[in-house]
């Protein structure tokens, strides 16, 4: 039994990483070799860790735009999204979206706007309410709630905050599509700054 297969079966990995190991089987096998003894603790060296990296920002969407930007919200949005709808061919890309953390991300996700949806609610009931997302990213929380509930009240309203003008851009993007960019300022801003 290879080293690999011993990891998986001792710690009862799912699918997901076996569909990665084999991948890095045949693409990479010091990578790895890399990752399982990283996953064990064992000393690696610079050299196969500067490998790795590579690999991975040459292998991977999320790695790459993890690397070009570490706060990016791009990783999120693209785990709020339907794995199927993304059509992301990397078996690295398929393990991130398929992966127990990014399940429970766009599981949060969902969480977070029905929380939402209560806490506007409750705080209707005294007048009008401003949502103030910050760091928000583009918001899709709040542009979500407000399009499935809110889209022609005019006694709710988002303030969206957050230093990365991109991520503002896609959440205006969004929230016209949506339909609710009359809602929601948008606002290029560090928090220290506020």
């Amino acid at each position: 039994m290879k080293d690999s297969e011993k990891i998986v079966k001792k710690f009862e990995f799912d699918e997901n990483i076996i569909q990665l190991f084999k991948f890095l089987e045949k693409e990479s096998p010091e990578i790895k070799h890399f990752l399982i003894k990283s996953y064990k603790g064992l000393p690696v060296s610079p050299k196969i860790m500067e490998k790795f990296y590579n690999f991975f920002i040459s292998h991977s969407v999320f790695s790459a735009a993890t690397v070009a930007n570490p706060s990016t919200s791009v990783i999120t949005e693209l785990l709020y999204e339907e794995a199927e709808k993304l059509n992301l061919p990397s078996p690295i890309d398929q393990y991130f979206l398929k992966s127990k953390a990014g399940k429970s991300l766009k599981t949060r996700l969902e969480v977070i706007k029905k929380e939402l949806f209560k806490m506007i609610e409750e705080y209707r009931k005294k007048g009008e309410v401003l949502i103030g997302n910050l760091g928000s990213g583009p918001g899709r929380d709040v542009i979500d709630v407000l399009a499935s509930h809110y889209r022609d009240v005019s006694d709710v309203r988002a303030l969206h905050i957050d230093k990365d003008k991109f991520a503002l851009e896609r959440g205006k993007r969004l929230a016209k599509i949506k339909g609710v960019d009359h809602l929601i300022d948008f606002v290029e801003r560090k928090l220290f700054e506020i």
